[in-house]
């Protein structure tokens, strides 16, 4: 999979500046509610139990998974009308997987920031490949659908989507 020279580097880098303050400051106060609420002897509480209903995880993998999977089969048909056409049917879709993904970064880097400061900083490599990988998905998904094809940092973030999820089961 090549990229075009006209693709821009992240097709979804204003789609994670856009609302970054308040959905981060979001993730900040969850990860404090998360501190002040979270017993010692049970690992659940009500700002992990929020943000997993927030996030909705299976939405997001599921959608980037479909996306990924159609875009890659109809990707090299990408200038043909009838792929325009489909890219067009399912540009809703992308917008959604785009505007999941991006408050689930903005959310997760919050929340990472205050386990930086907190003393939770073992799980801090996880939160950022967490991040990465999400940013990794919508990136890829969006690209497959473009016409101008995979943006310049794709086969990076390709990498990434490959390889995470092994690195992460070493954590």
């Amino acid at each position: 999979m090549t990229h075009s020279t006209d693709a821009p580097l992240l097709y979804v880098a204003s789609a994670l500046r856009r609302n970054f303050i308040p959905w981060f400051i979001a993730g900040v106060c969850l990860a404090f509610a998360h501190l002040a609420l979270w017993p010692l002897i049970h690992a659940k509480t009500f700002a992990i139990e929020l943000w997993l209903d927030e996030a909705p995880m299976a939405t997001l993998f599921l959608l980037s998974i479909t996306l990924t999977s159609l875009g890659a089969v109809l990707y090299r048909l990408r200038h043909r009308p009838f792929h325009q056409k489909i890219a067009a049917q399912v540009e809703p879709a992308i917008q959604t997987l785009i505007h999941l993904a991006s408050i689930t970064a903005q959310v997760t880097l919050g929340m990472g920031t205050v386990a930086v400061f907190t003393g939770a900083a073992p799980h801090v490599l996880l939160i950022a490949f967490f991040i990465l990988y999400v940013i990794a998905m919508m990136e890829i998904s969006t690209g497959l659908w473009r016409p101008a094809g995979l943006s310049k940092a794709s086969p990076h973030l390709l990498a990434v989507l490959m390889t995470l999820p092994f690195i992460a089961r070493l954590l």
